[in-house]
């Protein structure tokens, strides 16, 4: 609830009454208007395809205005519902996915009792290993409904700070400060306390910044908001049903050395001793941040080794099956050679981490070629992950080759047949071919869905399939 210090502000009176006949008839105006358009060369797919748009984009107009849209209400369930969905999306971080969703379940309970507080998540890890899009995937998960931004759609609830925004030095902390509060008093009272706020890359922020958000992530949450055009007025809003995440690097490093020290497994490493070590480190920086007691529960992101860089390969080259399902292609297909080739050199930069300094090794051999990234040299352990994470694969990396190949050279699009991409085990060669959907004899996917080839398919050869192009990937360069 929102309430301010000079008189108790009164609702306006909402139009919603005086606008409802003409929303509830808006529908059949629509449909008046956009039939002259239908034709005997117009199909009715594309005529109900714009109907459906300008309704879409004309209601979320109308209801922002009267205020069907001032509700961002959580999912129902809301904890389980952001369960499937991490599990569904992100990969190789199982330490960190139970720490969410315990938390998540927590959080769900404590907002049934008397006095509930927000729930304050710390996300710590070196760059590309998930950390937002795991905020994003939970966000979309905890708010159901969306908004037109743009030209997507974006949950409604959801609020993104980005530490690069308030990292000038020479400027008054005051001021960043006051732009903080103002955005997140403007979105709360529009949403009615419910929210999902994340704050991208707070290690770079001026200290003293993260005071915007003491008095809303404390014992007592509220957010209190002195309006610039009349400082008079004291606005005040509860902050209890909101959830912040607090993304950064910071201790990452310190988690790496802890990782080599235990073989490089994750699975070896004790929870309470990676908790500890990483909570070390952020409450160091929290006190030059001046924001240590914010956090209820430290998430850390592990590196990422080549085996879990393939599981992560897997999971976005299915995604880009499904987004060009029909339109583009049946569905697309790759092989097991051709997968494993994506995420080695040079592809992917890894880089090499030994027991004894500790220290970063040189990017040579194809980084590891054990499942936890493992590798002797000179006498000693060394333990490879990727230098990026994850963003290895998509900017500039063998997703975007993958793209730039197909795009060149598939066309024109054959929306009936499965594209397959495989690697040429004499040549070297990536392979791109249309096949017939019949090829496959493991149902629609194979046996491995899609994005995966049928097993038996590959051992049938590429028989009845049109060859259309083979050569090398090529990177992105600069």
């Amino acid at each position: 609830m929102a309430f301010t210090g000079v008189a108790p502000r009164q609702p306006p009176e909402s139009p919603r009454s005086r606008l409802s006949p003409c929303l509830y008839s808006l529908p059949l105006l629509v449909v008046l208007f956009f039939l002259p358009a239908a034709s005997p060369q117009t199909s009715w797919g594309s005529t109900l395809d714009a109907t459906s748009n300008f309704f879409k984009s004309t209601w979320d107009s109308l209801a922002t205005y009267t205020g069907y849209h001032d509700f961002c209400p959580f999912a129902m369930d809301f904890s389980e519902t952001a369960r499937r969905a991490v599990q569904a999306k992100i990969k190789c971080q199982d330490r960190a996915l139970t720490a969410i969703t315990t938390g998540l379940s927590h959080w769900e309970m404590t907002l049934m009792k008397d006095h509930p507080r927000p729930l304050v998540l710390a996300f710590t890890g070196p760059t590309g290993v998930g950390k937002t899009e795991t905020a994003h995937v939970i966000a979309r998960a905890i708010l159901p409904k969306t908004e037109l931004v743009g030209s997507g759609k974006r949950p409604r609830g959801l609020l993104v700070f980005r530490g690069e925004d308030f990292a000038d030095r020479r400027a008054n902390v005051t001021s960043y400060i006051d732009v903080i509060k103002a955005s997140l008093f403007k979105h709360l009272e529009r949403c009615q306390g419910h929210a999902v706020v994340i704050f991208d890359e707070v290690q770079k922020v001026v200290p003293g910044t993260l005071d915007a958000l003491a008095e809303a992530i404390s014992e007592h949450p509220t957010l209190t908001y002195y309006p610039a055009e009349d400082p008079r007025v004291i606005h005040r809003i509860d902050t209890s049903h909101v959830v912040f995440f607090l993304i950064s690097d910071i201790g990452w490093e310190d988690m790496l050395a802890l990782l080599v020290a235990h073989g490089g497994h994750a699975a070896a490493l004790p929870p309470h001793l990676l908790s500890q070590r990483v909570k070390a480190a952020l409450d160091a920086q929290w006190q030059r941040l001046r924001c240590g007691k914010m956090i209820d529960t430290v998430v850390p992101f592990l590196p990422l080794s080549q085996a879990d860089m393939r599981e992560v390969l897997d999971v976005k080259l299915a995604e880009m099956s499904e987004e060009h399902e029909g339109r583009l292609w049946a569905r697309l297909e790759t092989t097991e050679e051709v997968r494993a080739h994506l995420v080695q050199k040079p592809f992917v930069k890894y880089v090499g981490y030994g027991l004894e300094d500790e220290g970063e090794g040189e990017d040579e051999g194809e980084g590891g070629g054990e499942s936890e990234g493992k590798d002797c040299r000179a006498g000693k352990e060394v333990y490879w992950y990727a230098e990026f994470g994850a963003r290895n694969l998509q900017t500039g990396g063998p997703l975007h080759a993958l793209e730039s190949a197909i795009v060149e050279n598939m066309k024109p699009w054959r929306p009936l047949e499965v594209l397959d991409v495989r690697l040429n085990s004499q040549t070297g060669e990536t392979e791109l071919r249309w096949c017939p959907q019949e090829t496959w004899m493991g149902g629609k996917g194979g046996e491995g869905g899609a994005g995966t080839a049928s097993r038996l398919w590959e051992e049938a050869g590429a028989t009845g399939c049109d060859l259309r192009w083979a050569g090398d990937l090529k990177l992105k360069v600069g």
